[in-house]
């Protein structure tokens, strides 16, 4: 019963936070985003990945590229 109660006002206050950070925001993000997938080409990741990559556009309303850096090497020498 208790942890159902606290579920609601965890719920309560996520939806508070939401609104308030919400009317505080700014035109964000303001470049190309880069969607990254570790994976090689052609598996379900990289399907996934090409599928969402339209509705991230448009419901960011900013283009997105699809990047596919496939070994560990690669990404410390991109993010690294």
């Amino acid at each position: 019963m208790l942890g159902d109660a606290m579920r609601l006002l965890l719920r309560a206050a996520a939806a508070i936070l939401v609104v308030i950070t919400g009317a505080n925001a700014q035109a964000y993000p303001n470049r190309t985003i880069r969607l990254i997938v570790p994976f090689a080409p052609g598996g379900l990741n990289d399907t996934a990945a090409r599928l969402l990559q339209p509705y991230l556009e448009k419901a960011l309303g900013q283009p997105t590229t699809l990047r596919r850096i496939t070994t560990v090497e690669k990404l410390a020498e991109k993010f690294g």
